[in-house]
């Protein structure tokens, strides 16, 4: 596709976001994501605020409509259809204003016993100008119940919601609309509010208010009150307590089937973000431990703008780290890992946005490079005391398993035969008793492998590798990270691989780095920030 053809249609926003991001009316999540992505790398926050901005509003306005499932663009048949007999349709009501003052015009409609979707919604606006009984979004709740499911009422009650409620106002407004409106149209209408409130009011405080909108709330089937959860767990998932965040994953669990397939991605990451949160210390013990967290907690109760930002700059700070990494984030250690499964599933979403450079190299080579590192390796192992402590333990336990194996029962069953009979002397029949002793040993070997021999060969090498990786090839690995900017992830399947080598600490490497987050906080640092 050409930039010609690939000029934004701004004229189509806020009315048609489908025509914007040329959707079709069955777009899923996938399609979705894409379009947005698309425009999103153009149009980056920090270079074109105002085009982020409309970008953005039109994504989440058309997330929410699938989410919750149904166009809050379709208005009901019965509400366009109007008998043969009737009388003509009025005209507007904001017309009127150019022959009547606002407050004749307010009260005209106020006591009107039939009022249309058009009336509700200029009811609505001249409500801030007289200064009535009703607010604005008490008409729009009101019109919503007259008219259930109108399509430009429900449209104008959600952008109101995600723009024109001042904080003081949003207890009211959520109560109001709790008390009015049907759960479907409740939780997809004022989401964006939540959002505010949860992001702006200690967490007790928004718990509160929404258990008190709940109790008002008339009961539906349970659905988009699920579908809200989903999306407000994560936003909530890392100050909330722990009966709070059990009480709604429960009853998310209970209606699972009928939440939707494409929520399941939400739901993946909030099992990502559990082993952190159970993990996460109270005060951070290092500032790249600080970065991470900002990271993470913009990622879960932040704007993607935000989000963003914070991430690239964690980026930076793992990049300056410098020697700092290694000592910061230090390899098998619980606490520090319990990030890297959620840290990996944001970096993978920023980069769907940002479409930074791939540091995947080509096969051939990666494999050269991945090969020459190993032998590099390789040759310093063997020349440092702990490698050679290693080779030289594995070469005494081979020696032990002979001995125990092979040679101990031949000088048992020779002192035995010299004890019972005197005509032996062990010279002429010495290797006959070799024959059985090598059916026993065949039959040992093979008993003892699974069961003694192999598990003490893991524990050696456990043991050796974790000690070599710690003093030597975790520094020399960061080194060669910082210089190749390569992707761990491809060196892992890589050294995984090697396996012509009669000895080779590449499947040791490879476990090791595996359980270590540095070199993979460096590795995608490097990609972004390259």
């Amino acid at each position: 596709m050409s930039d010609a053809d690939d000029t934004p249609r701004w004229d189509l926003l806020p009315d048609d976001p489908l025509g914007f991001f040329a959707l079709g009316a069955d777009y899923d999540r996938t399609g979705l994501k894409r379009a947005y992505n698309r425009y999103i790398r153009r149009f980056r926050p920090e270079k074109c605020p105002a085009e982020f901005m409309k970008i953005r509003a039109a994504y989440e306005e058309l997330d929410a409509r699938l989410r919750y499932g149904f166009d809050p663009d379709e208005t009901p048949a019965a509400e366009e259809a109007r008998a043969p007999t009737q009388p003509p349709p009025r005209p507007r009501a904001l017309a009127r204003l150019a022959e009547e003052p606002p407050e004749t015009l307010y009260a005209s409609l106020r006591a009107s016993g039939s009022r249309s979707p058009s009336d509700y919604a200029t009811l609505a606006v001249l409500s801030d100008l007289v200064q009535g009984d009703h607010g604005f979004a008490s008409w729009l709740v009101e019109g919503i119940a007259a008219h259930p499911r109108d399509g430009p009422l429900v449209h104008l009650l959600y952008e109101y919601c995600r723009n024109g409620v001042r904080p003081e106002e949003r207890r009211d407004v959520l109560l109001v609309a709790s008390r009015g409106l049907a759960e479907d149209v409740f939780y997809s209408c004022t989401e964006p509010l939540w959002d505010q409130v949860l992001a702006d009011a200690p967490f007790d405080e928004f718990k509160d208010l929404l258990a008190e909108c709940e109790r008002s709330l008339p009961r539906g089937t349970g659905t988009c009150r699920a579908i809200f959860y989903v999306h407000v767990l994560r936003r909530a998932y890392l100050k909330a307590d722990d009966e709070w965040l059990a009480e709604k994953t429960a009853f998310v669990e209970e209606h699972y089937e009928t939440i939707g397939e494409f929520l399941e991605r939400d739901l993946v990451f909030l099992d990502l973000l559990e082993p952190y949160r159970a993990r996460r210390p109270d005060r951070a013990s290092s500032h790249v431990h600080d970065a991470i967290d900002r990271a993470i907690r913009a990622y879960c109760e932040d704007d993607r703008r935000v989000a963003d930002r914070e991430f690239l700059r964690l980026q930076l700070v793992i990049r300056d780290a410098g020697d700092g990494l290694a000592k910061a984030v230090r390899p098998r250690d619980k606490g520090g890992r319990a990030f890297l499964d959620a840290y990996r599933w944001i970096a993978d979403e920023v980069a769907e946005r940002v479409d930074p450079p791939s540091n995947e190299l080509g096969e051939t080579r990666a494999r050269t490079r991945a090969t020459e590192f190993m032998n590099r390796l390789e040759r310093l192992t063997r020349r440092s005391v702990t490698g050679m402590a290693w080779y030289v333990s594995s070469a005494l336990m081979a020696f032990f398993v002979v001995f125990l194996i092979l040679l101990l029962p031949v000088y048992v069953i020779d002192g035995i035969l010299r004890r019972v009979s005197d005509s032996w002397d062990g010279s002429g029949g010495f290797f006959l008793v070799l024959i059985p002793v090598f059916i026993y040993a065949n039959r040992a070997v093979k008993f003892l492998r699974p069961r003694l021999i192999s598990p003490m060969r893991r524990r050696i090498a456990k043991a050796f590798s974790g000690i070599l990786y710690r003093r030597l090839w975790r520094k020399e690995l960061l080194a060669f990270i910082r210089q190749t900017g390569m992707s761990v992830r491809q060196l892992v399947f890589l050294w995984s691989t090697f396996r012509d080598r009669a000895v080779s600490v590449s499947g040791w490497v490879a476990a090791h780095t595996m359980q270590d987050p540095a070199p993979e906080l460096l590795s995608t640092s490097m990609r972004f920030v390259s």
